[in-house]
């Protein structure tokens, strides 16, 4: 039986952005080649994966979801239609048909895995490029009311050059009391703008006891050191219409893709420090 899972998605979406940060943001050159990470790291210890490798979603690994979030223009399904695994890839797809009253479908998927302190969590995926396009690669979780969101990897597909990361805290009364933000620029050897829709890209991020850590390509492009969470967190995949990057334009094209090559959850050995 397929499950969903609803906790804390709606207050997500509608607070997301409600109370401004200060935004800062940095380029980042990225190697000539894509790196091709091997499945073992030296130091972390794999305890979660999928490598997209069946046409079949594996329900102990991830819970599609059945959701409404208001102020976007899109309900997420766990229909073949928005959540497909097909040829050696996640595909989480965007389609303009009406369900509900919405204009758009969407996918969005739960890890069944929960992330806990002392864990990178990897993907390798290629996002769509087009207006209102919202794709994002983030965690969620909390304790009692007390909630945080961690975005990895969030985009507004008009600009697939960059994305954002940021770190939300919400208290017991779902107000935000403190978020940070960061929008990261690609660039080429020749410094020119990479746009990340082109290729599939590496994307991951490690969380200690006091630190967050981002990456993309193996390039650290950002360490947080406040407010990092405490308690497990959900890993989400979803990409909706509208909410980050405004309205579709003409030249936002139907369905659109956000597809995973493979997604990685591991836990610090040990032995390491």
């Amino acid at each position: 039986m397929q499950k969903t899972i609803l906790i804390f998605v709606v207050w997500s979406f509608i607070l997301r952005g409600s109370i401004g940060a200060q935004k800062t943001s940095k380029s980042y050159v990225l190697p000539d080649s894509l790196p091709t990470n091997p499945i073992d790291i030296k130091g972390w210890h794999l305890l979660c994966h999928d490598e997209f490798d069946t046409d079949s979603i594996d329900y102990h690994v991830w819970w599609p979801q059945s959701n409404e979030t208001p102020n976007t223009l899109t309900i997420f399904t766990p229909r073949p239609d928005n959540v497909l695994k097909k040829q050696g890839f996640l595909h989480l797809i965007n389609r303009k048909d009406t369900v509900k009253g919405y204009p758009f479908s969407g996918g969005m998927v739960f890890s069944a895995q929960k992330v806990e302190v002392n864990s990178r969590v990897e993907a390798k995926f290629k996002i769509p490029k087009g207006k209102s396009l919202w794709p994002c690669f983030w965690l969620l979780g909390g304790k009692d009311s007390i909630y945080q969101e961690v975005d990895i990897a969030e985009f507004g597909c008009s600009k697939p050059f960059q994305f954002n990361i940021s770190n939300h805290f919400y208290n017991e009364k779902k107000k935000k009391v403190a978020q940070e933000f960061r929008t990261i620029y690609a660039k080429t050897g020749n410094k020119k703008r990479l746009d990340l829709s082109k290729d599939f890209h590496i994307y991951a991020i490690e969380w200690t006891t006091d630190q967050l850590r981002f990456f993309l390509d193996n390039i650290l492009v950002y360490e947080l050191n406040r407010n990092v969470p405490k308690y497990p967190m959900h890993l989400i995949l979803s990409m909706g219409v509208g909410g980050l990057d405004g309205n579709p334009d003409t030249q936002t094209l139907f369905p659109a893709y956000f597809s995973f090559d493979y997604v990685r959850i591991y836990k610090k050995a040990s032995n390491s420090k």
